[in-house]
């Protein structure tokens, strides 16, 4: 046993020369190999397994998709339309695609959900939207709406959620068989549509003017409105006081078009012009002389023995455009009105502003209700601005709607009626 304590020692000193001398020769590595652990070895077979140097290839399973972390939250889609609402108290859980070009997102709530409806209900109508009725054999409630070629649908699948479906936005087209193209992908994110002529305009004048097209008064496209002379005219922009003569006139024509006794009459040209501005050869001539003949507006034959210009392509400002449309509604001549009356009634802030012999459209236009010119071509609003152009757009809200409460004729009426 001595023997053995003894020699081990000077055997391994031999080992470890023998190992040193033989480095980087098949000789050494062949040593090193013998006396290396085997790596199968486990901690109970008699060897300690060591980690694997850094960059070892190991297999390994594959590992599910890991859902989105817990602070990351998922986003309205860059396509969502600006015409539909969101509710302030509600948080976003989830969006989905549902089919080509139709999105889902999923909204949870802690309020009731006949109040979130209510919103839906009043803002979608607010934005222009048509209320649409409810597919039979729903058995949530659902409320469904339309504008234009947009849908959109606002279920109600449980007490504390919500989800809005959408559809309409366009997809990029595939590629047709045989091009060797791909098709389109479905990530792919469709170009930038340009904006149409209504939608660079507030949504709630959009059926005022698609009636007013559909009467006749004018043509309407996706860049504007094409008049009786050919050219086509942003609805965005300011209507000129020829303009709005011209539109004024024929509204009021086709509206009356089986009462010949409310119709105004053209004016021939051998008629004595009311205005140095507008000769007989000018193209609006017999509109504009006939609204003065019929006394519409103001001109030395109305005892306005100042007035002697039109400014027929000037901007039509808002006191004008009351000035001239409010005895067509009355069918007579506004009654007097004083600053004070007019101040107490719409409760202007600039009403100090506004031309005295304006004073009484606006004081009459207010007894219309809902139904004025101001709120159906303006909005709310306690600014009346009596200096500033009206669009084109606003203008053909005011001709929307010819008369008083209970006792007038609206566009939608007269295409009825067609």
């Amino acid at each position: 046993m001595l023997l053995e304590k003894k020699l081990f020692p000077n055997i391994a000193f031999c080992l470890l020369l023998c190992l040193s001398g033989c480095a980087n020769t098949n000789l050494g590595e062949t040593l090193q190999r013998s006396v290396a652990p085997d790596p199968k070895l486990g901690p109970g077979d008699g060897g300690t397994r060591r980690p694997p140097d850094q960059g070892t290839s190991l297999p390994v399973s594959p590992s599910p998709r890991l859902p989105v972390s817990e602070g990351a939250l998922p986003r309205l889609p860059e396509d969502f339309p600006a015409t539909i609402p969101v509710y302030g108290n509600a948080k976003l859980l989830a969006v989905e695609s549902v089919t080509q070009g139709k999105t889902q997102t999923r909204w949870q709530t802690t309020d009731p959900l006949e109040k979130v409806r209510d919103f839906y209900q009043t803002k979608l109508k607010e934005n222009g939207w048509e209320i649409l009725p409810p597919a039979t054999g729903v058995s949530q409630p659902e409320l469904k709406a339309k504008l234009g070629e947009l849908g959109v649908i606002v279920s109600f699948g449980s007490p504390d959620a919500f989800a809005i479906e959408y559809q309409g936005t366009q997809s990029l087209p595939t590629s047709p068989p045989g091009d060797g193209g791909t098709g389109s992908s479905p990530s792919a994110t469709p170009p930038p549509q340009p904006e149409t002529a209504l939608e660079k305009v507030s949504p709630q004048l959009h059926q005022y003017i698609k009636d007013l097209a559909k009467l006749g008064v004018f043509t309407l496209d996706e860049t504007g409105v094409k008049g009786k002379d050919g050219v086509v005219k942003p609805l965005s922009e300011n209507i000129t006081r020829r303009e709005y003569a011209r539109w004024l006139l024929e509204t009021n024509n086709l509206l009356y078009a089986k009462e010949p006794g409310n119709q105004i009459r053209v004016a021939s040209t051998g008629q004595q012009p009311a205005f140095q501005d507008v000769p007989a050869k000018d193209p609006d001539f017999a509109i504009i002389q006939g609204l003065a003949e019929a006394g519409i507006i103001s001109s030395n034959l109305t005892g306005e023995n100042t007035t002697v210009s039109f400014r027929p392509d000037e901007p039509l400002t808002r006191e004008d455009m009351l000035l001239w449309k409010v005895p067509l509604d009355l069918r007579k001549p506004a009654p007097p009105a004083t600053l004070q009356a007019v101040q107490e009634t719409w409760g202007f802030q600039d009403v100090a502003k506004v031309d005295p012999k304006s004073l009484r459209s606006l004081l009459a236009d207010f007894q219309s209700g809902d139904l004025s010119n101001i709120r159906r071509s303006f909005g709310y609003t306690t600014l009346f601005q009596p200096k500033k152009p009206v669009s084109r757009a606003e203008a053909a809200a005011s001709l929307w709607y010819f008369g008083v409460i209970n006792q007038g004729i609206s566009a939608a009426a007269a295409l009825e009626g067609l």
